[in-house]
């Protein structure tokens, strides 16, 4: 939200200082003939009066960017995989999303099992079309790839919190589980946070249930920080009632994954 604000402000700001720009002169000029007198400034001459309101406009555009650039929390873990920037293991290669991904996503989430412990249900053609165009224009979202042939096998969650945190989610195809493609992903990704990123610390939630991911978690230095009951509910039972689950959080400082490696 911060960086869409900040894009529709520098924007206003430059459109402001292009129209100013021409009347800059004239403003000089009427100053230097006439002396300072705000009457003799804005009385009867439109366009003098609209220079001086459009350079109003662009110092405010200036003090609200700034404000928005100030971050009381500090700047830590504000750094994201750049458009044209992919990370590369051994074997895999993390990128963006791109639109064209929608096939290899609708592999792996029209899968009952693969959606059982997101809080969403299996995806047709159709949305997964959707989803893949959404995550393309989504930083917190990170296709995985292989990288001989380049087929998508799953993807990442990274996501910006407070105070230098992040959170990380995965979600693999099963028919390249159990080859370890995940902990290699999420183990580039969390390299790549905390020693180029200035990431703090990284968490992660998962569903008690789901073995699989708290125990990928702890295999690569996760901590077991909390066990919510009930934490939340994202799908209903066939009456309608919802259906609340458990949440374990694992959290890893950036101090720890330094030392360990």
């Amino acid at each position: 939200m911060k960086k869409t604000l900040l894009v529709i402000i520098f924007i206003t700001g430059f459109v402001a200082l292009a129209i100013s720009a021409g009347q800059l002169w004239r403003i000089a000029v009427f100053v230097d003939q006439h002396g300072f007198s705000a009457r003799q400034l804005l009385g009867g001459n439109t366009g003098l009066v609209l220079s001086w309101l459009q350079l109003l406009l662009l110092a405010v555009v200036c003090v609200a960017a700034a404000g928005l650039l100030h971050d009381p929390r500090g700047r830590a873990g504000e750094g994201t995989l750049a458009r044209d920037t992919v990370l590369e293991t051994p074997r895999l290669t993390i990128r963006r999303f791109r639109k064209e991904d929608w096939r290899d996503l609708y592999e792996y989430l029209s899968d009952p099992e693969v959606v059982r412990y997101e809080p969403y249900g299996v995806y047709d053609q159709s949305m997964s079309k959707l989803e893949a165009q959404s995550r393309a224009e989504d930083d917190d979202f990170l296709a995985v790839c292989l990288r001989d042939g380049g087929k998508m096998i799953g993807n990442l969650y990274f996501a910006g919190r407070d105070f230098g945190t992040r959170e990380i989610g995965y979600v693999f195809n099963p028919r390249y589980q159990k080859q370890g493609y995940a902990t290699e992903a999420v183990e580039k990704l969390m390299d790549t946070a905390f020693r180029q990123w200035r990431v703090r610390k990284i968490i992660a939630m998962c569903d008690p249930r789901n073995d699989n991911s708290w125990h990928l978690l702890e295999r690569v230095g996760f901590q077991r920080e909390a066990h919510f009951r009930e934490k939340a509910s994202f799908k209903t039972d066939s009456t309608g009632k919802p259906i609340w689950h458990d949440a374990y959080e694992y959290g890893l400082l950036a101090t720890e994954w330094q030392k360990d490696r």
